[in-house]
């Protein structure tokens, strides 16, 4: 998470738009809406996959120090997502055991400390650090996997801070009008026109 003042690839501190130092300040309004603020620095940014700098800038570039190639920008999927499936099924088939020595595995690699017990999921804190649904968040962070494990845990509608609950229609995407068209044998989801 890109937190404070923000350098270049040369270790250069760099500016916003304004000439002011780019620093950016992880503190936001309690309605997300900013007023009068500078938004360039407003909120943190995350960065989970370091671009490579050594790929050198072509006319494809999308920035002055690194290029659009560097092709780590994205992941698709990793050995922990796998392990912490496993983790899941020992988890729902009975094994809280099995399943917290492989979290505790992958905390141990990444240097975090142990966890003695864990659980599934907590429906009435969805932020409570010591569920199998916290440890994925934490693992998976930024990996475009959060709603698919927010719906699978069973705590998608429930209210937090910055999310109102939803309808229950948001459980399923719309079925897109093209294809209703295309194929009569399909049907739109519920709750969709």
């Amino acid at each position: 998470m890109l937190i404070g003042q923000q350098y270049d690839a040369y270790g250069k501190p760099e500016k916003d738009r304004k000439g002011n130092p780019l620093s950016f300040d992880p503190n936001i309004a309690s309605t997300m809406i900013e007023q009068g603020t500078n938004l360039e620095v407003t909120g943190i940014r995350v960065v989970k996959y370091v671009p490579d700098f050594s790929d050198k800038p072509d006319s494809g570039s999308i920035g002055k120090y690194y290029s659009a190639n560097s092709g780590n920008w994205l992941m698709l999927m990793r050995y922990p997502e796998v392990v912490l499936m496993v983790a899941e099924a020992e988890m729902r088939s009975g094994n809280a055991g099995g399943a917290l020595a492989l979290v505790n595995g992958l905390r141990t690699a990444r240097h975090a400390s142990t966890l003695s017990s864990i659980s599934l999921v907590n429906g009435s804190n969805v932020d409570d650090p010591n569920t199998l649904l916290a440890e994925t968040g934490r693992e998976l962070y930024w990996e475009s996997l959060r709603r698919t494990n927010l719906i699978r845990f069973g705590v998608f509608n429930v209210l937090w801070q910055y999310k109102p609950s939803d309808d229950p229609k948001y459980l399923v995407y719309p079925v897109p009008n093209q294809s209703l068209a295309a194929n009569p044998n399909l049907k739109q989801n519920p709750g969709y026109n």
